[in-house]
């Protein structure tokens, strides 16, 4: 039997897909620090006492910097942090300048 009918080739396509391949040791809360990041500077730019306060946040660990005006305003930022969930813990560095 011979087929005098038009071949029918099929291609198959194939999708590659990028996928980062993280490095041994390498955080797997990169992208929730970021997230813990911006919530927490969000929270300091909302109290006009406490814009001058950078933070950090690696591995859950929130790092406070800057200068402020009182010790109170200095507490007050680090009760802020303390508050953001999933922060773990707080180191303040946050300088109290004369005023």
């Amino acid at each position: 039997m011979v087929n005098s009918g038009p071949a029918i080739i099929q291609q198959q396509s194939s999708v590659f897909l990028s996928v980062p391949i993280q490095q041994s040791g390498e955080s797997e809360t990169a992208m929730s620090d970021v997230t813990l990041q911006d919530d927490a500077s969000k929270r300091l730019s909302e109290d006009p006492d406490l814009t001058s306060i950078t933070v950090t946040i690696t591995e859950a660990r929130a790092v406070l910097t800057g200068t402020v005006t009182s010790a109170a305003a200095r507490a007050k930022a680090e009760k802020l942090i303390r508050a953001v969930p999933g922060v773990k813990s707080v180191d303040n560095k946050i300088k109290v300048s004369g005023g």
